[in-house]
């Protein structure tokens, strides 16, 4: 790629920075199946060298790791989980009301686990769980850092009749925890870090990270910025519970190699051709799971607007691989259809291309969720990866 795409990236990152009520830092970079880094540019306070609360993006690595154990038959996808993980068959079935749980009559798989239609969502979103956490006696939920209000809610609806995002994954990660009895950062660091020869993704802020550690910034409804206080996670004690769908920490450069040794499939990952294919394959085909996209097709509610906003229904085309989401339309700055993509609550963002061999990730660390001023600047900064890919085809 030429200096001049460097150039384009590094003026739209500057211009979110620079902007009235501007974003406090960003970073941004590209990838192809050959590993080369095709544009890294950074603006603000961040920098390559920040590391950053992942919150939802550690949800592809948590899948990486539950693939590689399917493949070693030590997970299974359609096997009742609760064959590794007994306490998953307590979990009750919560009602309307938010305070009537009655015994759910479907088991719950590591595939309804990893495409969010085993009926656990977030409380946040969702009435009768918002009730019925508000009323919890411990005062705990899933952004407590704790086990304790993440992985010992009630579902929300019968497994694999509908999807709800929400804490599936955090399951994941027990899951995997207890068949290699490891921790996560163990497990990760042993069977996918290591072969990839990085290092700096981590599960606990640790001394030699934290001075590191960007920090955490909230825009208020009037559009101004303000740093506000860390999330339990982050704290210097660390969380009691490594979570699969949101305890990590990492680098840039870090999660960059992620994603191109998952668009390539490189064979350090452990993962053979057919797994990742299967990765990539839309599990709502009424089929894999008994549903189709149009169940992703449906508002959002939020009840904690701090972290996340209600958002509209979106209509576009969309599926679910196996830890993240399926755009089967594309976008219009480029990205193909049935490219594959997921994101975090403090504003991160990756896309994996496969058709056009690109990946990309955009870091910040604000919220809410979905701030325009990272999505505009994300969406420009991949269309000119994009363009000068074009250009020089």
């Amino acid at each position: 790629m030429t200096s001049s795409l460097n150039e384009q990236v590094q003026k739209i990152l500057s211009d979110a920075v620079n902007a009235p009520n501007g974003l406090p830092g960003l970073v941004f970079g590209a990838v192809n199946t050959k590993g080369e880094t095709l544009v890294t540019a950074a603006a603000g306070e961040l920098t390559t060298d920040s590391y950053v609360a992942l919150f939802s993006v550690t949800k592809f690595i948590a899948g990486i790791a539950a693939m590689q154990l399917v493949q070693r038959g030590k997970l299974t996808l359609d096997e009742p989980i609760e064959k590794v993980l007994p306490e998953i068959a307590d979990i009750k079935l919560l009602a309307e009301d938010g305070v009537t749980l009655t015994k759910p009559k479907n088991k719950i798989t590591l595939r309804m686990l990893l495409t969010h239609t085993s009926g656990f969502t977030y409380s946040a979103g969702h009435p009768a769980l918002w009730k019925y956490t508000q009323a919890r006696a411990d005062g705990k939920h899933e952004n407590s850092g704790s086990k304790e209000g993440l992985i010992d809610q009630p579902l929300v609806f019968e497994p694999g009749t509908s999807w709800a995002y929400g804490t599936s994954m955090d399951w994941v990660g027990a899951a995997i925890m207890r068949v290699s009895g490891q921790t996560l950062e163990e497990y990760c660091a042993e069977n996918i870090f290591k072969p990839l020869n990085i290092t700096e993704v981590k599960w606990r802020v640790t001394p030699d990270i934290r001075p590191r550690l960007s920090a955490m910034y909230l825009r208020k409804p009037d559009g101004t910025i303000v740093e506000r206080e860390l999330f339990p996670h982050e704290l210097p004690e660390g969380p009691s519970f490594q979570s699969g769908g949101m305890g990590s920490f990492g680098s840039f450069p870090t999660v960059l190699r992620l994603l191109g040794a998952l668009l390539a499939g490189d064979p350090a990952l452990g993962l053979s051709a057919a797994t990742i294919e299967e990765m990539f394959t839309d599990q709502l085909d009424g089929k894999r799971i008994k549903l189709t996209g149009e169940v992703l097709n449906k508002p959002s509610l939020s009840f904690v607007p701090e972290y996340t906003p209600a958002l509209p229904a979106d209509p576009s085309h969309k599926g679910h691989g196996l830890s993240f989401m399926i755009l089967h339309d594309g976008l219009p700055n480029g990205r193909s259809p049935g490219s594959a993509m997921w994101s975090g609550m403090a504003n991160c963002y990756w896309s994996i291309d496969r058709t056009k061999g690109i990946a990309t990730l955009i870091f910040a660390q604000i919220i809410p969720y979905f701030d325009a001023a990272v999505t505009g600047a994300y969406f420009m900064a991949e269309g000119a990866v994009y363009a000068s890919l074009a250009a020089s085809t």
